[in-house]
């Protein structure tokens, strides 16, 4: 079987493609139905294809680091798996740390930015989004990973499907190393305003996430930072 690296358009600018992930190598087989999730980082997609983006190499981005999140992707797949927004895990390879999800053959980038429309696709999809957000928050949890490219529409449906960057409400830091690997220089101020001894706030992150709509259009997720903290 043969696989296919994804790529996402960039954001309002769909002739610029860019890596679809920066912490596993996204890629869809033949028939277009499965995603595989494979986390090596060897992978030219991390790291040839990349360096535009990290001019100055990514000296954290190792074997540990992928498999911390590959077992976070798995843990919160399955802790996931009921809900009706939880993607359809296929396969899951732990000796190659590689994920197969059901797939429709693309996500919410290339319908919002490439060539579908997610209107025509999913009416409602500005509410099914902030549902998904909401049902995380009321169970516990937050995600950062809260991106166009990590949704797509099934039937109707909207469906998540990148857990590597959930964590506890309760408990919402983690090692700032892990994250070191995909955070651009240009953003890396914003990063350790939040930090506090190499220990990332992904509470706060996340409230900045919501605020920013995440490269969906204007005012889909910001109303939610006041409606889930109040402040």
């Amino acid at each position: 079987m043969t696989w296919t690296s994804i790529y996402r358009h960039k954001p309002y600018q769909a002739s610029t493609r860019i890596e679809n992930n920066l912490i596993y190598v996204p890629q869809i087989n033949d028939e277009g139905d499965t995603l595989c999730q494979l986390f090596d980082h060897t992978h030219p997609y991390q790291n040839i294809e990349v360096q535009n983006r990290f001019p100055e190499g990514r000296p954290f981005y190792t074997r540990e680091t992928v498999t911390y999140f590959f077992n976070q992707q798995v843990h919160y797949l399955k802790l996931f798996k009921d809900r009706p927004w939880s993607s359809n895990v296929i396969d899951i390879d732990y000796d190659n740390q590689r994920i197969y999800i059901q797939y429709p053959g693309h996500n919410c980038n290339t319908n919002l930015f490439g060539k579908y429309n997610l209107d025509e696709l999913c009416p409602d999809w500005e509410q099914q989004l902030s549902n998904i957000v909401c049902d995380m928050y009321n169970t516990g949890f937050i995600n950062i990973t809260i991106h166009p490219h990590s949704f797509f529409i099934e039937n109707g449906i909207m469906k998540h499907y990148d857990f590597y960057g959930v964590v506890p409400v309760a408990d919402p830091t983690i090692d700032f190393t892990y994250l070191k690997s995909i955070v651009m220089s240009n953003n890396m101020d914003r990063f350790l305003k939040e930090v506090t001894d190499n220990r990332l706030n992904l509470l706060s992150i996340f409230k900045q996430t919501l605020d920013s709509d995440a490269d969906w259009p204007i005012g889909s997720l910001n109303h939610l930072h006041k409606e889930l903290f109040n402040d």
